[in-house]
């Protein structure tokens, strides 16, 4: 038996077999779990009765009988004390779980007016404590529901010392009872109402008349050859194995088989007989799908009736209008309401019903799967008091949906054919296929326990049952029933007493069986899938030494332990927990980070927080809004007012724990703070300056002086290049609305003590060059013909060529590393790039460009002598990182002017790695070689012109290399990643604004220190700081995309230092440096709102005009 799997995520071995139950000889068929009571419920097939057993003992209890054909799923209530049960017989059925009598019997029979009113059979129920409503998926392809808030649960538990729920206690919680008020009938109702509401168990209902489309046999029309299709292959095994013919789950489109009628009258089924009251509820009722009036004021007479006929007092726990034997003997049968339907609800059989939540305004919302491959939510808390409403079709991939199950925020649907579609509910968008099973997925289930871990449960068709985990990893796969079909399974939750996870399976093997899986590995793979359920500790060392330092050294008087409070640091603990790399193997970690920011963005005061989608298959965007809210309550500040857009990202670069190879000192998702700074990955890059951006908007807006709109669009694909971000950006531009600026903090300071304002970015070309071998034979072939292609237009496909040895080979091929090596030399000499035209556009180097240059070497020249002195002297803190100089800090200090120019200023190429196919062995001639180039851009290159230069120019190279050789190599370009270059305006009115808010921040007094925080020495009495304006030599490719799409310019604030190591091990953020980037970030919102709105302009080029 073949199974995909994920190909990162190899299965382990058969989980440990706990106990095996015989089943009665039935197919199990549903299971249902009542872990208060340590009961468990089973249904078979080929028995009309509900199986219970002791939870604890594995031994049965009794049968609950009453239904007249197979039962198809069952559903507990437990906050009510019931258990539903739904039959092939067209009927539903409420046993109280704590007597394990029946109370309630929902049936529908046909109508000489409606004949399409027959449900058939009842494949899916649903209960909503929310609704207090039990919802019905049907054979006739309807979805119906009852609403029970005024039913009454009865009876008291026979097996526990515990005392039941009194009617009064559930009148509380779940509203009216069965009687409005104490001895009196129900609201619309009169006091002579007949009592065949209900009638005693021993009475059954009368057979419907049979109905033209599902029944057959001697009392109904027979089923048209054109109306059936052949069974699935699963379903036919499902069949045979159940060994009825009729009583099982069909296929998409096809009815029932003859003799799966439950009306008809084959022999030895019973005849129910029973006459029924019409409900006296009209189509165009508005009572939420509540029990009839009629059923109301009879169910009051016959309980008053009852009282009156008790000798002695109620038993103790026990309702008070009915003695404990009475409860038991009698169950009363409810008519269901016309008006409480979706007819035609799918365009197939309604196999599977789930309950989900989609926040505040949609808290419950219901889920159908159906044959026709579908999957539909209903809105169950319409303003529409009662019903229903469709708010979305999900069409996936192709197949039957037969089971949902559900996680906060994802929906799970499983097809027929044996992959599970994995459903985004934010987005409405499938996210991914699993390929589960070789047949057709039964049953999921799933679990998110109290510390997050998650977990799905499916099982299929072929006998096998599976574990995914919460990056949808496959983690175990084992066939739980040999040679059968695993028709169902349930997760017994978490008891304290023991450790592994324990699940139900049910087979037509006749076998139930429970198995133990050992716990998943929380750390490494498994995600908070609640929103509820987040990191409560922060890394932090909370030691009399951990202290907070500004650049110069100087000691705030705030302890961790106090700024730990800041919501700025509580969160960006939980913001680094999610391993969000922009990868494929963590898709669902970033998927989980965009709905934390959604929600976290939204607890800070965001009016408007969605997640959107990205490209198919890729990490979704985060977009909210904060609208301005300033003045006092009475007189709030009237508009027009600016709008803001501050671009950002939440994914990052991989990283490994590994201590000793790695670089990390500590776990690289778990924030850990250390002398002043914040270690984890992503702490610099970005997720610390956006939630310092989040909370500087968030501390405006609580103290009623936000002046603008502030829309935050956060992207998860900015380390692959952001892949989808353009297309999101079109789609979304209605509800971004007109911007006035964009905002981004994603670069660093030139040093680790000068204040500094980033002014521009190179743009970047990157592209992979490979070149693969000549076959064998055309190398020891004598032709003369060309016959193997030598540029890019043929695509090259791997497997094609085979790695050769040199003792063998070498001499008598043309190496694919030789022509590489001559390749790539021709790009460049080291010091300039030979790509035609590549130096045209570049802008000359003017005297006040130079004298600006020669300014910054200056400044830090100057800063690294005083740094040296202080050092010296001993004028700063012995072991505190923050105090020496390193890494980048160090060669911003050695920096020259043409080091700058060269890094800012001039357009560059670089070689960045070549790989080989095999081995690599060194006797081993490798047949394919790869090559990663790139290129960076300076203002007024143009991106397509060098793109096209470069691929022109290495064919024309390749082709003067190979000649006319037979055996000549093949070359292949692929330009996989382009954006492009950025310059900022120094006179707009914007970058004005954020260069005095950086030199108000920076030159105020630290907290708790009486120097200045500047970029002079500490023995300076300076107290202005002016940021120093540099440039990135690194790209960022939204930010000219941005400035294009909205038509406004971009301004760029720098948190982060040159020490911070982004990309690399023990990645960093002073703390300092969030704190002070959030008033910055405060101070210039604050000012935009004063700016004249005719000083707006339009990119960079543009000016300010003169007055």
């Amino acid at each position: 038996m073949q199974h995909s799997s994920d190909e990162d995520s190899p299965y382990s071995a058969q989980p440990s077999l706990h106990h095996t139950i015989a089943h009665d000889q039935a197919s199990v068929l549903a299971i249902a779990i009542d872990e208060a009571s340590s009961l468990l419920f089973t249904s078979g097939t080929q028995s009309e009765c509900i199986y219970v057993w002791n939870l604890d003992t594995y031994r049965p209890i009794t049968k609950l009988s009453g239904h007249t054909a197979s039962i198809l799923t069952l559903e507990l209530a437990p906050e009510r004390g019931w258990l539903f049960s739904a039959s092939g017989d067209g009927t539903v059925r409420i046993w109280d779980t704590r007597t394990l009598s029946l109370l309630y019997i929902f049936q529908q029979p046909p109508t000489e007016e409606d004949e399409d009113t027959t449900m058939g059979d009842i494949f899916s129920l649903r209960w909503s404590k929310e609704m207090q409503t039990l919802y019905m998926g049907c054979q006739n392809t309807s979805i119906r529901w009852v609403r029970l808030s005024r039913l009454r649960s009865r009876g008291r538990c026979p097996f526990t010392e515990s005392e039941t729920t009194t009617a009064s206690q559930e009148q509380d919680r779940y509203g009216k009872s069965d009687m409005d008020t104490e001895g009196s009938p129900s609201r619309g109702t009169t006091q002579d109402t007949d009592y065949t509401g209900f009638l005693p168990a021993s009475a059954m209902p009368i057979a419907p008349r049979p109905h033209k489309f599902f029944d057959s046999g001697p009392s109904g029309p027979s089923h048209s050859s054109s109306s059936t299709t052949p069974l699935s292959r699963s379903f036919s095994r499902t069949q045979s194995a159940f060994g009825v013919a009729g009583n099982h789950k069909p296929s998409p489109s096809t009815p029932p088989p003859a003799n799966d009628s439950p009306y008809s009258h084959s022999p030895g089924r019973r005849t129910p007989e029973l006459r029924f009251l019409p409900t006296t509820e009209s189509a165009g009722d508005d009572q939420g799908g509540r029990l009839s009036p009629t059923f109301d004021a009879a169910l009051d007479r016959v309980l008053r009736l009852r009282e009156q006929s008790q000798e002695g007092p109620t038993a103790t726990g026990a309702d008070p209008r009915m003695s404990e034997d009475q409860s038991t003997d009698v169950a009363r049968y409810v008519q269901l309401s016309q008006s409480c339907k979706v007819p035609n609800a799918h365009y197939g059989y309604v196999y599977s019903l789930a309950l989900i939540s989609l926040g505040s305004l949609r808290p419950v919302v219901l889920a159908s799967g159906s044959g026709d491959e579908d999957v539909k939510l209903w809105d169950c808390s319409s303003k529409r008091k009662g019903q229903v409403e469709l708010i979305a079709t999900l069409s996936g991939s192709e197949g039957a949906v037969l089971a949902l199950a559900s996680w906060p925020g994802t929906l799970f649907a499983g097809k027929q054919g044996g992959s599970i579609d994995v459903w985004d509910l934010e987005t409405m968008t499938l996210i991914r296929t699993l390929e589960a099973h070789g047949d057709d997925v039964l049953s999921l289930c799933t679990s998110v326990n109290e510390d997050g871990s998650s977990c799905l449960i499916s099982a299929g068709a072929d006998g096998c049952v599976a574990r995914f985990d919460g990056n949808f990893a496959r983690r175990d796969l084992w066939a739980a029933h040999q040679d059968a079909i695993v028709l169902s399974c349930a997760i017994v939750n978490e008891r304290p007493r023991r450790a592994s996870t324990r699940i139900i399976t049910g087979g037509s093997d006749q076998v139930i069986r429970f198995w133990d899986l050992a716990p998943l590995d929380r750390g490494e793979d498994s995600l908070p899938h609640d929103g509820s359920q987040f990191p409560r500790k922060i890394g932090f060392p909370l030691t009399s030494s951990s202290h907070i330092e500004d650049p110069n050294g100087h000691v705030d008087t705030k302890t961790i332990t106090e700024m730990s409070f800041d919501p700025l640091l509580t969160e960006l603990a939980k913001f680094v927990s999610y391993k969000s790399v922009s990868s494929e193997a963590r898709r669902e970690d970033c998927r989980q980070c965009a709905h934390y920011l959604k929600q976290t963005l939204s607890s800070l005061g965001a009016q408007e927080s969605a997640i959107i989608p990205g490209a198919p298959g890729r990490n979704p965007l985060v977009l909210s809004i904060f609208r301005a809210r300033s003045g006092s309550p009475d007189q709030p500040r009237a508009a027009p007012h600016r709008r803001v857009l501050f671009y950002g990202h939440y994914d990052v670069i991989s990283a490994r724990a590994d201590k000793t190879s790695s670089g990390w000192s500590s776990d690289p998702f778990t924030l850990s703070g250390r002398d002043g700074y914040l270690y984890a990955r992503g702490a610099s890059d970005n997720k610390g300056p956006v939630l310092s951006v989040a909370t500087a908007i968030s501390r405006l807006w609580n103290s009623r002086r936000l002046d603008v709109d502030v829309v935050m669009l956060i992207e998860g694909e900015e380390e692959s290049g952001s892949v989808g971000f353009k297309e999101a950006l079109e789609r979304e531009k209605e509800r971004i609305g007109k911007i006035d600026v964009v905002l981004l903090s994603n670069s660093y300071w030139i040093d680790d003590v000068t204040p500094c304002l980033t002014m521009g970015m190179r743009g970047v070309i990157q592209a992979t060059v490979t070149i693969s071998a000549a076959s064998i034979q055309a190398a020891s072939s004598e032709s003369s013909a060309a016959t193997t292609a030598r540029t890019s237009p043929s695509p090259h496909r791997r497997g094609e060529e085979k790695d050769v040895h040199s003792g063998v080979q070498g001499g008598a091929v043309r190496e694919p590393m030789i022509d590489m090596l001559r390749l790539l030399s021709s790009l460049s000499d080291g010091e300039r790039v030979f790509v035609p035209d590549f130096y045209d556009s570049v802008r000359p180097v003017t005297t006040e460009e130079r004298a600006s240059y020669e300014a910054i070497v200056e400044l830090l020249s100057r800063q690294s002598r005083d740094r040296d002195s202080d050092l010296d002297f001993g004028n700063t803190q012995e072991g505190h990182a923050g105090c020496q100089p390193s890494g980048r800090s160090k060669n911003a200090a050695m920096a020259t002017v043409e080091s700058l120019m060269a890094r800012w200023r001039f357009p560059s190429l670089s070689i960045h790695s070549i790989s080989v196919s095999g081995s690599g062995n060194a006797t081993v001639i490798p047949a394919v070689v790869t090559a990663k180039v790139s290129l960076r851009l300076v203002p007024d290159q143009d991106l397509e012109v060098i793109k096209s230069s470069l691929v022109s120019f290495l064919n024309e190279q390749f082709d003067r290399l190979a000649g006319a050789r037979p055996d000549a190599n093949r070359l292949q370009i692929d330009v996989h990643h382009v954006a492009d270059w950025w310059l900022g305006s120094s006179t707009s009115p914007y970058t004005c604004a954020l260069a005095d808010s950086i030199s108000q921040t920076w030159s105020s007094p630290c907290p708790g220190s009486t120097a200045a925080a500047g970029i002079s020495s500490p023995s300076s009495s300076s107290s202005s700081v002016l940021p120093l304006q540099i440039r990135e030599g690194g790209s960022i490719p939204t930010v000219a995309l941005l400035e294009k799409a909205l038509g406004a310019p971009a301004v760029h604030l720098p948190m982060g230092q040159s020490s911070d190591n982004a990309h690399l091990g023990d990645e960093r953020i002073s703390m300092q440096h969030l704190l002070r980037g959030r008033e910055v970030v405060e101070r210039w919102l604050g000012k935009l709102a004063h700016l004249p709105l005719d000083c707006d302009e339009v990119g960079h080029r543009r000016t300010v005009p003169a007055k």
